[in-house]
């Protein structure tokens, strides 16, 4: 059997040649240990395949058999989440008692346990007991969203280790999908409901079996049926909390601490939908199938960020069971690239190119919604104002200190200073704001004056303008 090391190190072979140094920080181990890890695996691995060490140094895994590949790694891969599954199924689990169900050595289960503990900090509480053993200190709500979530990982392989036939499974889930599942418990996958109740079935106290008042035709026995009751009102009482009116404010204040109005109303309701889909199904085990996470973080560091504030914010705000910033992420990342694709126009008005450019970049870099056109001359100024939608002009020009034109204009210095930089975010932000919250709310008198308002740049009307600003809102 390979051991959690050895299954990482396997893993990221798999997508790719890797270093002994890489490796090792990967374990955090020594390359000596990572060799003997090696040559533990080649012979494992057998005819199955091999690790090579390539001319050009690195590591490469060659893998000869798929399927017998897959297996080998498939077993031992499951050896975490057995050791789960017993934690679950008694109050106490000694070393002894856990290598004979396993049918592992003492010093690798050992190892587990600590790898498991480490693995799981932030969202298991493992535990042990001088004379007793190891046990999962859990209330019983998040050992039955435990359960369900390794039956949903495998039904077939889990449900032959609670002594449930594949075929009851089956059957449930077919009597399931026969169902009106919304109109019981809504946002919530038809084999997911399944595993929850097969969960409850298994934690529930005996009693006698009869019909659910809120899935009818399903017979569960009465414990299960009581457990499963309180569980889904819990639930849908958090779900309730969850508006797309709540999340454009979370949103907006992200927006805020990061300068970066990334999100619109898409983003708000995807993910109204996912927290829904979170509350009613929470996922607790770690999936090793992620890789979206590295990937978003080199591409959009951004959207990286704002997915774990987002995590943090959501949980302290409604206390739900989310722990996955995957999806989250690739949701911030989609809606980038639709503020790219249809990047707000700004136009830079100057006689000094040099100077533009760095205005240019300085802006493009802080605030990715934003597409700056730098116009050099009066004629071309006027072309892009009827080619294009622009949305605010900075007027950096000597030549023509003064600009009639029918959009918002801001004077600037060569060079955009801290607090001119600052004034343009500002004013950035409230015309962003307007356009996601109150497209249609001003009438097009108020915008002429907030216009020929924002003009003006002495301190004194720019605090003028900030109170009106409130007052129309």
């Amino acid at each position: 059997m390979l051991n959690q090391r050895q299954i990482q190190i396997m893993e990221r072979l798999e997508n790719g040649k890797a270093s002994g140094l890489e490796l090792a920080k990967l374990t955090g181990t020594s390359k000596r240990t990572v060799l003997r890890d090696i040559s533990q695996m080649n012979h494992l691995l057998q005819s199955v395949g091999e690790i090579r060490s390539s001319q050009a140094g690195g590591y490469q895994l060659h893998i000869e058999d798929k399927m017998a590949y897959r297996s080998l790694l498939h077993q031992s891969m499951y050896d975490d989440e057995l050791i789960l599954l017993e934690l679950l199924r008694h109050d106490f689990r000694t070393l002894d008692d856990l290598a004979t169900t396993l049918f592992l050595s003492k010093p690798m289960i050992s190892e587990k346990i600590v790898f498991l503990r480490g693995h799981y900090a932030n969202r298991l509480e493992i535990k042990s007991r001088p004379n007793y053993g190891h046990y999962l200190d859990e209330p019983l709500f998040r050992k039955m969203i435990l359960l369900a979530n390794l039956i949903d990982k495998n039904p077939s392989f889990f449900c032959e280790r609670l002594g449930i036939p594949k075929d009851d499974f089956d059957a449930l889930l077919q009597r399931i999908r026969e169902l009106d599942v919304a109109r019981y418990y809504p946002n919530i996958h038809s084999a997911h409901l399944a595993s929850l109740i097969l969960a409850a079935m298994v934690l529930g106290d005996d009693g006698e079996t009869g019909e659910t008042s809120f899935l009818e035709g399903l017979e569960i026995p009465a414990g299960a049926q009581h457990l499963l009751a309180l569980f889904f009102d819990r639930q849908q009482q958090k779900s309730q909390l969850i508006t797309t009116s709540a999340m454009q404010e979370i949103l907006q204040q992200q927006g805020e601490q990061y300068s970066a109005l990334v999100y619109d109303m898409e983003l708000a309701e995807q993910l109204v939908g996912h927290l829904k889909r979170s509350i009613a199904y929470p996922i607790m085990l770690h999936d090793r199938k992620l890789h979206n996470i590295s990937n978003i973080k080199a591409v959009y560091p951004l959207a990286f960020d704002l997915s774990i504030t987002f995590v943090a914010s959501v949980n302290e705000a409604f206390g739900i069971e989310l722990y996955d910033i995957d999806l989250i992420g690739l949701y911030f990342s989609c809606a980038m690239e639709r503020g790219r694709q249809a990047a707000a126009k700004v136009i830079l008005f100057s006689d000094q190119y040099a100077v533009a450019s760095i205005n240019k970049q300085m802006i493009e870099r802080e605030i990715q919604t934003v597409e700056v056109i730098v116009v050099m001359h009066q004629k071309e100024l006027e072309q892009k104002l009827e080619q294009h939608d622009i949305k605010l002009l900075l007027n950096n020009h000597a030549v023509y200190p003064d600009v009639d034109a029918d959009v918002a204009c801001i004077d600037i210095k060569k060079l955009l200073l801290k607090w001119s930089y600052r004034r343009f975010k500002i004013h950035w932000k409230k015309l962003m704001f307007a356009k996601i919250y109150v497209p249609f709310s001003l009438k097009n008198w108020q915008w002429v004056m907030i216009t020929k308002w924002m003009r003006i740049g002495t301190p004194l009307c720019v605090a003028y303008v900030r109170s009106s600003w409130k007052k129309l809102f």
